[in-house]
């Protein structure tokens, strides 16, 4: 509950402050919610087989806890310490904060769904939905940062950006193919 409210202050407080965050990704949340929330009360509660059930790995064991902290690295911690480095600040959050948004969601999502034993087919549908909405806001990082005025105009983006929000668009496509492919 604690982990909650703190998600939804801060992004509250990010999207009345700044408009950084986009009404779709909002409703797009709460409705997954609603609906996760939906399937395993009234599809998968009387399916008692699927509580127990293991999630299925979907890479190797070893491969499991690099992979999760690399994605974890340049997906949120880079992100957020360009933003707050101070250069180009707005423009950053503008262009970033929809995809910290659901990446943030997706873990308090993902969280909630384990703790609570949401049944494994309502646990392995979140992080697919998430995956492919989040791609939705990868493409308009991707497309504002690469296609802005150049390198050599005063508060363009840097090829760390493009760097950033090129490995993003890649990996989070990759991440998405192995969810839905394996």
């Amino acid at each position: 509950a604690v982990l909650v409210l703190t998600f939804v202050t801060a992004m509250l407080s990010l999207d009345l402050y700044w408009a950084a965050i986009k009404p779709q990704n909002l409703g797009f949340v709460l409705s997954m919610f609603v609906m996760s929330w939906g399937l395993n009360k009234f599809r998968f509660n009387s399916n008692k087989e699927f509580l127990d059930a293991p999630v299925p790995m979907l890479l190797p064991q070893p491969w499991i806890r690099p992979y999760a902290n690399f994605m974890a690295v340049i997906s949120v911690l880079i992100p957020w310490m360009l933003i707050l480095s101070g250069e180009n600040f707005y423009k950053r959050l503008i262009v970033m904060a929809p995809h910290l948004y659901l990446i943030m969601a997706q873990v308090i999502m993902e969280t909630i769904g384990s703790r609570l034993r949401w049944a494994v087919p309502v646990r392995l549908l979140t992080p697919v939905l998430f995956n492919t909405f989040r791609l939705l806001s990868l493409r308009d990082w991707f497309a504002t940062v690469m296609f802005s005025q150049s390198m050599t105009f005063a508060g363009s983006y840097t090829s760390v950006d493009k760097l950033l929000v090129s490995l993003n668009l890649v990996m989070w496509t990759f991440n998405l193919v192995v969810r839905v492919c394996v």
